[in-house]
C-alpha cells in the first residue's frame, strides 16, 4: 500500500513538473526572442546566494537547452524511415525455382490512401559477376494503380507499351499496408548468370524510393539463387531520395528501444555533452577577452555559460524546425517552383535567426565585457571557426575510427615533442634573463 501511495505521489509530481514545464518552455523562449538582454542579468540574479528557489519564474537555462536539442536529436530513433525494402524472398531463402517471386514494400511521406502509386522493375544483366554498375538490358515493367501494367520499351526506357497479356495483369499486386506503406508483385525467369533488379516507386507526388539488388543465379539448379542488396542495406526500408541526400541513409537498423532506455543510454548522455559544448564553447571565447578579473572566471564561467544557453535555444528550435520539415515536406503540385519555394520558406526561419543570434551575442559579449563591438565580433568569429572546425573533425572520426586511431597515434608523440620544446624553450629564456 505504502509503495503505491508513493507511485501516486511521484506521478503527482512528474505532472506537475510537466505542465509546468508546458507552460515556462514557450514563455522563456518568447521573453530569449524578444527581450535578450534580460538573459545576462537574470542569471547573475538567480546564482545569488540568497535565491532559495533559482529559475522559478523562466525554465532553467541547461534544461530549457537540453530539452529543445535532445529530445528532437532523439526523436529520429523513432520517426519513420521511407523507403523501398524488398521483403520477399528474404535474404537467406532456399530459392532454387528459377522463376522468382518477388515482393517490395515502399514507404511514403504522403498518404497512401490519397495517391496513386507505381512500381518500376527492371533486370540487367551484369558485364562481370564483381561490376552491375552497367550491364545488358533484360526485361522491364511497370505497374501502376492508375495507368495499369505496362512494359517499358528497350530502345526508349521511358516509353511505355501496353502489354495484352492477362497473366502480367494478375501478376502485378497492390496492397495498402498502412496509410504511408504499399506493396507491389513481380515475377520472372532467370537464366544462369549474374543480375541486377532495380525497383524504383513513385506515388504521383514527386516522391521516389528506390532499391537495387544483385541476383546470383548458378548454373546448377540445385544450389540456391543468392540476393544482395548493391546499397549494402538489404532488409531495412531507407530513403534513397534522387537529386538529394537522406540523412538517415547511414543509421544502422538496431532492435526498438523505449524513450527511457534511450535517455539513459550512454549515446544520449554522450550527445548531451556534445551539444553543451557548443555554449561552453563560446563562453570560453568570451571570457578570453581583456578585463577579466581572475579571482571571478569560475564565477563569470557559470554565468556566460547559462546565458550562452538561452541564447542557443531559438537557433536550436530552428534548426530542428527546418530539419524535421524537409525530412516530411511532400510537394503538393507537380511544379518544381512550388517546392523551391516551400525550401526557401523552410530555410527562411533558420537564416533569420542565425542572423538575431549574431546580433544578440555581439551586443552580449560587448557588454559583458565592456568591450568595443568590433572585438566582440571577433571573439564571436572565432568561436564560430572553432566550432566548425570541431564538428567537422566529429563527422570526420565519426564516419571513420581508423583516422581517430591513426590521428591518436601520432598526436601523442607530437604533443610530446612539442611540450618538450616549450619547456626547453621557456627554461632559456629563463636563463637569459637572468644572465
Amino acid at each position: 500500500m505504502g509503495s503505491m501511495i508513493s507511485f501516486l505521489e511521484g506521478l503527482e509530481k512528474l505532472a506537475y513538473r510537466i505542465l509546468m514545464w508546458v507552460v515556462l518552455i514557450p514563455k522563456t523562449v518568447f521573453k530569449i526572442i524578444f527581450e535578450p538582454r534580460f538573459a545576462p542579468e537574470y542569471v547573475k540574479q538567480q546564482l545569488e546566494k540568497d535565491v532559495e528557489a533559482p529559475f522559478a519564474v523562466y525554465m532553467s537555462p541547461m534544461l530549457l537547452f537540453l530539452i529543445v536539442i535532445l529530445i528532437p536529436a532523439l526523436s529520429t530513433y523513432f520517426i519513420p524511415v521511407f523507403g523501398v525494402n524488398l521483403v520477399r524472398p528474404a535474404q537467406d531463402a532456399l530459392i532454387l525455382d528459377r522463376n522468382v517471386d518477388f515482393k517490395a514494400e515502399a514507404r511514403f511521406r504522403a498518404d497512401t490512401y490519397s495517391n496513386f502509386t507505381e512500381f518500376q522493375w527492371s533486370i540487367y544483366e551484369c558485364n562481370s559477376p564483381d561490376d552491375c554498375s552497367t550491364g545488358k538490358y533484360m526485361y522491364a515493367e511497370s505497374h501502376s494503380d492508375w495507368i495499369g501494367d505496362r512494359i517499358l520499351n528497350e530502345e526508349d526506357f521511358a516509353k511505355l507499351l501496353r502489354v495484352e497479356n492477362p497473366l502480367l495483369a494478375e501478376q502485378s499486386k497492390f496492397e495498402t499496408l498502412d496509410r504511408n506503406t504499399v506493396s507491389n508483385t513481380f515475377e520472372y525467369e532467370f537464366k544462369p548468370g549474374v543480375y541486377s533488379l532495380s525497383v524504383f516507386c513513385t506515388n504521383y507526388t514527386d516522391e521516389i524510393v528506390y532499391d537495387a539488388f544483385r541476383i546470383i543465379v548458378p548454373e546448377d539448379i540445385e544450389e540456391r539463387i543468392q540476393i544482395y542488396s548493391i546499397y549494402g542495406n538489404y532488409g531495412s526500408i531507407r530513403s534513397r531520395k534522387i537529386g538529394s541526400t537522406d540523412p538517415f541513409y547511414g543509421f544502422q537498423v538496431e532492435q526498438p528501444k523505449s524513450w527511457g532506455e534511450r535517455l539513459k543510454s550512454e549515446e544520449s548522455i554522450l550527445l548531451g555533452f556534445v551539444f553543451l559544448s557548443f555554449p561552453l564553447i563560446f563562453s570560453l571565447f568570451i571570457l578570453s577577452l581583456y578585463g577579466v578579473n581572475k579571482q571571478d572566471v569560475k564565477n563569470d564561467l557559470k554565468e556566460v555559460f547559462y546565458t550562452q544557453c538561452y541564447y542557443f535555444v531559438p537557433v536550436g528550435l530552428t534548426f530542428w524546425a527546418w530539419f524535421y520539415s524537409d525530412r516530411y515536406f511532400v510537394n503538393p503540385t507537380d511544379l518544381p517552383l512550388v517546392k523551391g519555394l516551400a525550401q526557401i520558406f523552410f530555410v527562411l526561419p533558420l537564416v533569420t535567426v542565425m542572423v538575431w543570434f549574431i546580433l544578440v551575442e555581439i551586443d552580449a559579449i560587448a557588454r559583458m565585457r565592456q568591450t568595443k563591438r568590433g572585438n566582440a565580433f571577433f571573439v564571436l568569429f572565432v568561436s564560430f571557426v572553432t566550432l566548425s572546425i570541431i564538428v567537422w573533425l566529429f563527422t570526420v572520426f565519426n564516419d571513420n575510427l581508423d583516422i581517430l586511431r591513426n590521428s591518436a597515434l601520432v598526436a601523442y608523440p607530437a604533443s610530446c615533442g612539442v611540450i618538450i620544446v616549450v619547456a626547453l624553450v621557456r627554461r632559456l629564456v629563463k636563463s637569459i634573463k637572468k644572465n
